[in-house]
């Protein structure tokens, strides 16, 4: 949700940034109906407690979503994201915590707000699934006068955790095509 308090504090504060890259906002536009959300689904189902970090580690390197992350990225995740309790470890942030972050996270009118949106802006997406971020991202860019879109077909919802190289390549492509028109 990185992407949307960026663009929210943009719309709040122009001034704030000079170019925004977020991947996979959690934009959506406004529904009469109600769905669940499959990252809230997820988030409800993953396990909690391992008896050791290589225990996590195997876990999650096993499934999806995490096992698309980078390994080091993984390894990080289950080592900063889980803490010692009762001879077990355990995650860090409840699981329920995390799917009422997702359900939540929906509850803000940013999407009818994208057209006022003055920040250059590029939106990166991973490939394309139904009710997540990546179904809607080539319309938020579409949305934000002058915005750039760019989809990896080879990344999910994680993309830049999934190719951190190929991501910092871009953050570096784009500090260089800005520096010339910050004054």
């Amino acid at each position: 949700m990185g992407a949307t308090a960026l663009i929210m504090a943009a719309l709040s504060e122009p001034r704030l940034f000079d170019l925004l890259i977020v991947v996979e906002p959690i934009v959506f536009p406004p529904r009469a109906d109600t769905v669940d959300s499959p990252l809230a689904t997820g988030a409800r189902r993953r396990r909690d407690r391992f008896p050791s970090f290589e225990a996590a580690l195997d876990n999650f390197s096993a499934k999806p979503p995490l096992n698309s992350l980078d390994p080091r990225v993984l390894a990080e995740y289950v080592r900063h994201g889980f803490a010692h309790a009762d001879g077990e470890i355990v995650l860090r942030c409840r699981p329920e915590y995390e799917a009422r972050t997702y359900e939540m996270g929906v509850a803000h009118d940013t999407w009818t707000r994208l057209d006022r949106l003055a920040t250059p802006t590029l939106v990166v997406a991973g490939a394309r699934h139904p009710l997540q971020p990546s179904a809607v991202s080539a319309d938020i860019a579409a949305r934000i006068d002058g915005a750039r879109f760019e989809r990896w077909e080879d990344s999910g919802h994680f993309a830049p955790l999934e190719r951190p190289e190929r991501f910092a390549d871009l953050v570096r492509r784009e500090i260089e095509h800005l520096a010339p028109t910050i004054s």
